[in-house]
């Protein structure tokens, strides 16, 4: 009687083994990721982000519960060798910032700076990166609208300018909505300047009669 209850108990592990392998397994079939085959760069596409070869396997565990390898991911995609890896995404986003999308990624109506290319979704944005770079310089008269995305997160957020997408990847939320009202206090922040600089250079014309009156 020991020895058959033991084999019954065994048998049952054994087949809750084959159903979590089975879950498992179709978790793997769902796995929401595409691969652009243009920048060998691969896509998450419920998230609407790109994602460097290092952080696929965790991005799937963390954001969509499913649990795989890495070797499951290029069976998958059918892939033959790495996507992207890290390191070759840091080079890339550095030196990219005007190309063609990729794939499956959300694209924005945004802005691009005339002097250094750098981009940003809205002109508060691009306001403050002329006071931190380009200081002196209107953002304004310095900046014009474009079409931007951002293809990876987290260490490798960055804007870049696109010029060839699909219809169906340009978005338009609350931040998009906010541009205009970004624009107007951009150019109500530079005439604010403007007029101080007035202030001051009459202050300094005002101190320099009253030094040779004296």
């Amino acid at each position: 009687m020991n020895i058959l209850i033991v084999e019954i108990e065994e048998s049952m592990i054994n087949d809750n083994d084959i159903d979590i392998e089975r879950v498992e397994r179709e978790c793997s079939g769902n796995m929401p990721l595409k691969i652009d085959s243009l920048y060998n760069i691969i896509v998450c596409e419920e998230c609407g982000i790109g994602l460097p070869f290092e952080w696929i396997v965790n991005h799937l565990k963390e954001n969509h519960g499913i649990k795989t390898q890495i070797v499951d991911v290029m069976r998958h995609l059918d892939l033959m060798r790495s996507s992207m890896r890290l390191t070759e995404a840091k080079e890339w986003i550095k030196n990219t910032w005007m190309d063609k999308a990729v794939q499956d990624v959300p694209v924005h109506q945004g802005f691009a700076c005339n002097h250094c290319q750098h981009c940003t979704r809205n002109m508060k944005s691009m306001h403050e990166h002329f006071s931190n770079k380009h200081r002196g310089l209107k953002a304004s008269e310095n900046s014009q609208e474009c079409t931007v995305q951002m293809p990876f997160r987290a260490e490798l957020r960055k804007y870049i300018q696109v010029d060839e997408f699909d219809n169906e990847m340009m978005r338009e939320d609350d931040e998009d909505e906010d541009d205009d009202e970004g624009w107007n206090k951009t150019l109500e922040e530079e005439f604010e300047e403007s007029i101080g600089r007035i202030n001051i250079s009459k202050n300094n014309e005002h101190d320099d009669l009253r030094l040779m009156g004296a």
